[in-house]
């Protein structure tokens, strides 16, 4: 899946939950969900053999770039609008987008420092069991599946939790 998604998802996981370990549990699994489900991916293997095309590697590394400002530009506004742009809330949203995209990032560095082989297990689960519905072609439904994943999180963000306070059993019979 493109980072975009993942990226909107993290920010919403750090947003709504302010204990670090369940941003780190939640962060991991909403990725292995989202590359779960059929979806496109762009092109990156001037990444993935960096050596073969230098213009092409640039090229690759402008798309994730574009993907990231996108997905960072999104959560800016929401952010904004929500309020969230201060020390209370930032931490939280930073620490929910590194861990939803963490799987991802390994890859970018054992592709990037040539590591492939030492991690052959780490690869290997992450594409065959992640990416198992993916398309490597522009597929109507993964594009689609990934539009609706983000309008889903954004639409999220709005959302207010109601808080549970806790009452005791006698202030209610009054």
């Amino acid at each position: 899946m493109i980072l975009t998604p993942h990226i909107l998802i993290g920010s919403l996981i750090g947003s709504k939950t302010k204990k670090p370990f369940l941003i780190i549990i939640l962060g991991i699994l909403s990725h292995i969900f989202l590359d779960y489900i059929q979806h496109w991916d762009y092109d990156i293997s001037g990444i993935v053999n960096p050596s073969s095309d230098f213009k092409y590697f640039l090229i690759c590394l402008l798309k994730i770039f574009l993907d990231v400002f996108i997905g960072f530009l999104i959560v800016f506004f929401i952010s904004n609008k929500k309020g969230y742009l201060n020390k209370k809330h930032l931490p939280f949203i930073a620490f929910g987008i590194i861990f939803a995209v963490f799987p991802d990032l390994i890859l970018f560095v054992l592709y990037m420092f040539n590591l492939q082989t030492i991690f052959e297990q780490y690869l290997l689960f992450h594409q065959k069991f992640l990416h198992t519905r993916a398309y490597s072609g522009f597929g109507f439904w993964g594009v689609f599946n990934q539009i609706i994943a983000s309008m889903i999180f954004i639409s999220a963000f709005f959302i207010k939790i109601k808080k549970r306070t806790k009452t005791s059993s006698f202030s209610k019979i009054k």
